[in-house]
């Protein structure tokens, strides 16, 4: 390492500092190596995919420049550690003078600084760390392997069985004949179709069994040897049986119920919050999920937190959230039995129904914990199973006396009011991580879902949904607050009346709500909640008339999301499932909402400021008819401060043109009729001309206006219009207003 400065007259401050160093990164081979970061900042994100020499960085100004602490500048090499990597004539020359009687660091992946310049004014190098990719077991199987870059847990799992230490770093080294490959091909497969990717490093600081848990907590599944042929089985905990086909354990073939007991309320945990990696700084940053109605029972919070390193997605740590709630938050049973012979078909993680009449229970879902097979001497079978989450619902029993307390707490029942919307570009850019909304593509959508309580003691609603694949679980969604409108309003009203409220404690002012398809600011209520203040027609939408008993979702932070991804065309059906501390709604008790995916996120914004004739939805008119609009535009519309109705005009996106309709009628009663079409228009005002108007065959004794914006043939998601507009003046109504107004 050395110190470089210019002979000049004038006085040394300082130096630049060079150094020649080979850095390990890790065990080798890997796939690639992604990105460079030096002291939190990123010096160098060309992905390198092989090895290669002279890569160059040329971050001089990292570090503040010469003046303050230097920067990044220089030639590498890279060796991306397989066991045939060539000599480094780099390495031999900055080691012994160019002689190849040196190691060749096979089995390692490495980079050589080549005289590189790392710093300025302090000498002192700075930590370099790398962010490399590595999926394993992809000569295994390589369908599933990469999960959007994360290696997928099933694959992560054969080769800590497989792998051989030497070349891996890290394995068993067992024969693949050890492994039952059709259970983990299977649970590969779920994991790939849930985008279950895990990313990580492992240090070797824990134990082989350790590292196999750690996956298998990530995953929520079990790894175990089945006994009648010696494969390791890998199960994961998913709703995925049919009640109907489960095998029955009553007092035909248990022998002995050894213990019952069921979880009490003061046991159960009311908030999850998850630690996870960041997925573009790769810090520590966590989620946190509650259950409000164990929160409300309780009458306090009762947290825990996991750390689930190997998630980098928000996504991805909100659903795993969501399944430690759940599981952590229900009052589960758990049973200890013995049985005969029977059960020997049993397995870690099988489920089954379990009848026992001196409980009252009538059928009640376990799933298989621990279980003894048994001995020669001793053919029974000691099984210990907990109730299986995903079948709280259709747990029942039967009472043998009425209770004399009745039960506030009433049955699941479906949402009496629900409703699914295609997430606008505004929504998706604060919900989504900056890596997703990066690679967002055109044709995806997302979707939320609004619910409203079916009972008081509802706290939640799971979400299932289906593509044509049949009904799939996602994850829990909270119930929306909402209001009903007390009175019909027009497109200018910003002051609603509201009744029969829903949880308007819960709703914060300066968000956004929505009602029949558009979205509105709240401004404010009034004191006892009965108006709201409001902006009309913000992000993709614009005002529109809304009858009496129109329902206002106030949804920004009481929804259901689920964070998967459809594309244009899909039409989903969503079932919600109200929870009570019964249990949750039978899904087939459940009606279905549907919605089908059209473009909403890369459509332009439609004009807002719509003027005719300098009036804001005018039903009559008199003089010259102008038209005039605001641009607006959905790339940079992004801050939390919403552009209303009103705002002036914004700078639009790039190639956007608009379109004006023109329809006219002369007859009182009878629709108007298309005269007119301009298109290709990029000025924010035109003039519909009394020149212009003869020439489509008036004058109109009335007219309907419509505006739209396109770009790139993507039409907005709504149209700016004004329909049957009574024109007054010289030469019109004449015989009904004599040419003039009354």
């Amino acid at each position: 390492m050395g110190g470089h400065h210019s002979q000049t007259t004038t006085q040394t401050i300082g130096y630049k500092y060079y150094i020649s160093a080979h850095l390990i990164i890790c065990h080798g081979p890997i796939d690639s190596l992604k990105k460079i970061i030096v002291e939190k900042r990123d010096a160098y994100d060309v992905e390198l995919t092989s090895s290669s020499l002279n890569n160059y960085i040329d971050s001089p100004e990292l570090f503040g420049g010469e003046k303050k602490q230097g920067g990044i500048q220089g030639y590498f090499d890279f060796n991306i550690g397989t066991f045939t990597e060539n000599l480094n004539t780099h390495i031999a020359e900055a080691i012994n003078g160019g002689d190849t009687n040196i190691p060749y660091f096979r089995g390692v992946a490495s980079i050589f600084l080549n005289d590189m310049y790392i710093a300025a004014m302090n000498p002192y190098m700075k930590p370099w760390s790398f962010v490399v990719k590595r999926i394993p077991s992809k000569d295994w199987n390589d369908t599933y392997a990469d999960i959007n870059g994360g290696a997928n847990p099933a694959h992560i799992l054969y080769e800590i069985l497989t792998g051989n230490p030497d070349i891996n770093g890290v394995g068993l080294h067992l024969p693949s004949s050890y492994i039952d490959e059709d259970s983990f091909l299977e649970a590969a497969e779920t994991l790939y179709n849930e985008n279950f990717g895990l990313s990580f490093a492992w240090k070797k600081e824990g134990t082989i069994q350790e590292l196999i848990q750690m996956v298998l907590d990530h995953i929520g599944g079990i790894l175990y040897q089945n006994l009648t042929n010696g494969k390791f089985v890998l199960k994961l905990i998913r709703e995925d049986y049919s009640e109907s086909s489960l095998p029955i354990f009553d007092e035909s073939n248990i022998i002995k119920l050894i213990s019952y007991e069921r979880r009490s309320l003061s046991e159960t945990i009311n908030e999850v919050t998850i630690k996870f990696i960041h997925p573009d700084t790769y810090k520590e940053v966590s989620t946190t999920v509650q259950d409000l109605g164990n929160i409300n029972a309780q009458g306090e919070v009762v947290g825990t937190t996991i750390s689930y390193l190997g998630i980098q997605s928000y996504e991805l740590a909100n659903r795993v959230a969501q399944r430690e709630l759940l599981s952590q938050s229900s009052l589960l049973a758990k049973i200890k039995i013995e049985c005969n012979r029977e059960a020997f078909s049993l397995l870690p993680g099988d489920v089954f129904i379990f009848k026992w009449d001196a409980l009252g229970i009538e059928s009640m879902i376990f799933r298989v914990g621990q279980i003894n097979k048994g001995s020669i001497e001793k053919r029974s079978i000691i099984i210990e199973a907990l109730e299986d989450v995903f079948a709280l619902p259709n747990a029942s029993y039967v009472g043998t006396q009425p209770p004399l307390w009745e039960n506030p707490t009433q049955e699941p029942a479906d949402c009496p009011q629900k409703t699914l919307i295609e997430l606008p570009y505004y929504i998706l850019y604060h919900i989504l991580t900056t890596g997703v909304f990066d690679s967002l593509d055109d044709t995806e959508g997302y979707f939320y879902s609004m619910g409203s309580k079916p009972s008081a003691d509802a706290y939640s609603y799971k979400i299932y949904t289906d593509s044509g694949s049949g009904y799939q679980s996602r994850t829990i969604g909270n119930f929306t607050p909402l209001a009903y409108l007390e009175e019909g309003i027009n497109k200018t009203d910003e002051i609603f009346i509201l009744k029969n409220a829903e949880s308007l404690t819960l709703v914060d002012e300066d968000i956004y709500a929505y009602i029949n398809g558009e979205f509105i600011k709240i401004i404010g209520f009034n004191s006892d909640l009965s108006s709201l203040s409001v902006k009309r027609g913000v992000l993709d939408t614009v005002p529109a008339e809304h009858p009496e008993n129109s329902i206002i979702w106030f949804l920004q932070n009481f929804k259901g999301y689920t964070g998967y991804s459809y594309v244009d065309t899909d039409e989903i059906n969503v079932k919600l499932l109200p929870r009570t501390s019964y249990g949750t709604l039978d899904i087939d008790d459940a009606s279905p909402i549907s919605l089908t995916f059209n473009h909403r996120q890369i459509r332009p914004y439609p004009p807002g400021k719509f003027r005719i004739g300098g009036e804001a939805y005018p039903e009559q008119l008199v003089g010259t008819l102008t038209i005039s609009w605001a641009h607006r535009n959905r790339l940079t519309q992004l801050s939390q401060d919403l552009v209303t109705q009103d705002d002036p005009s914004i700078t639009p996106e790039s190639g956007t043109t608009y379109t004006l309709k023109i329809y006219g009628s002369t007859v009182v009663g009878v629709t108007p009729v298309l005269v007119r079409t301009e298109t290709g228009i990029t000025d924010d005002s035109w003039e519909y001309t009394e020149q212009r108007e003869r020439e489509d065959g008036g004058p109109w004794s009335y007219i309907s206006i419509e505006l739209d914006a396109y770009r790139d043939d993507y039409k907005n998601w709504q149209t700016q219009k004004q329909e049957n507009i009574e024109l007054m003046g010289y030469g019109r109504q004449y015989g009904n207003y004599y040419g003039g107004i009354e």
